[in-house]
C-alpha cells in the first residue's frame, strides 16, 4: 500500500472577495490494481485530521449487484464530431471487473473516503489498427445512494501527449470536474445526479438476481451501441499478476 498527498489550490474572485487562496490537502491511498482496474481511495484532511464526508463506508455491496447497476448507465456522447451515440458508460467486456474492483473497494473504504477508479480496454477495429481506450469515475454511498460521478467514457489514449499508461501518468477523476463532452440518459432504472453523474438506491430489489432476469435488456446491448460493437472488437487482456493491496484505515 502506498500514500500520496496532494495539493490542490482553488482561488477564488469578486467584488466582495479580497482574500485569495484556499488550500485544501487530499491523501491518496492505493488499494486495488488488476487486469486493467485501478482504484484509490480519497479523503481531504484539515488540521493533519481526516474530514469525515458522512458517506456510508464501509459499503457491502457486492459484484453482481454492482454489475447490473453499472450496465444499466447509459450515456450520450458525440464521437469524432458525428452523429451522437447511445452508449454504455461501462463497456460490457469489462463491466464484470469494474464491478469487481468497485466492490473491493468499496467495503475498504471509511466515511471519509471516495473511490476513484480508472479501466483500460484494448480495442481493435478494421480488422488491424488498435487502440486503448479509458473509462474512469468517482464513486461513493451517501443517503442509502450509490454514487457514480463518470468523468471519462471510452476515451482514447492517443489524445495523451504521452505514450505512458501507468497510473501516474493517466488523467484522475475528480468530482465537480468536466472532462469530457457527454450526459446521462435516463431510464426506467437510473436518473441522473448531475448532466454526468447518477444516483442509484443500490438495495432496491430491481437490483436482485431474480428482477434482472425478467427486466427487457438495456439500450446498451441494441440499436447505436451495437453498431459501434460491431466496428471494434475488444482485445483480451494479457495475464495479469493480481497486485491488490490491502487498506490500512488507520489514517
Amino acid at each position: 500500500m502506498t500514500r500520496r498527498s496532494r495539493d490542490f489550490i482553488f482561488c477564488f474572485s469578486g467584488l466582495a472577495i479580497l482574500q485569495l487562496g484556499c488550500a485544501s490537502n487530499v491523501v491518496e491511498r492505493d488499494v486495488y490494481d488488476q487486469g486493467g482496474i485501478t482504484t484509490q481511495l480519497r479523503y481531504p484532511v484539515e488540521d493533519d485530521a481526516p474530514v469525515d464526508r458522512g458517506f456510508q463506508h464501509p459499503a457491502l455491496i457486492g459484484e453482481e449487484r454492482l454489475a447490473r447497476i453499472l450496465a444499466a448507465i447509459e450515456v450520450r456522447i458525440d464521437k469524432n464530431f458525428q452523429a451522437e451515440k447511445l452508449i454504455p458508460a461501462v463497456s460490457p467486456q469489462i463491466v464484470k471487473r469494474v464491478a469487481r474492483a468497485l466492490d473491493v473497494s468499496l467495503a475498504q473504504a471509511n466515511s471519509s473516503e471516495e473511490v476513484a477508479l480508472i479501466a483500460l480496454r484494448k480495442t481493435r477495429y478494421l480488422g488491424v489498427f488498435s487502440e486503448r481506450l479509458l473509462t474512469s469515475f468517482v464513486a461513493y454511498v451517501k443517503n442509502d445512494r450509490l454514487t457514480i460521478a463518470l468523468s471519462r467514457v471510452d476515451w482514447n489514449l492517443r489524445l495523451l501527449r504521452t505514450s505512458a499508461s501507468n497510473r501516474e501518468h493517466l488523467p484522475q477523476p475528480r468530482l465537480g470536474e468536466k472532462a469530457m463532452d457527454f450526459e446521462i440518459v435516463t431510464n426506467a432504472d437510473v436518473q441522473a445526479a448531475g448532466a454526468q453523474a447518477v444516483a442509484v438506491r443500490w438495495q432496491d430489489p430491481r437490483w436482485d438476481v431474480e428482477a434482472a432476469a425478467v427486466r427487457p435488456t438495456s439500450r446498451t446491448h441494441t440499436g447505436e451501441s451495437s453498431q459501434r460493437g460491431a466496428q471494434r472488437h475488444d482485445i483480451p487482456d494479457e495475464p495479469v499478476e493480481s497486485r491488490q493491496r490491502a487498506a490500512d484505515t488507520q489514517h
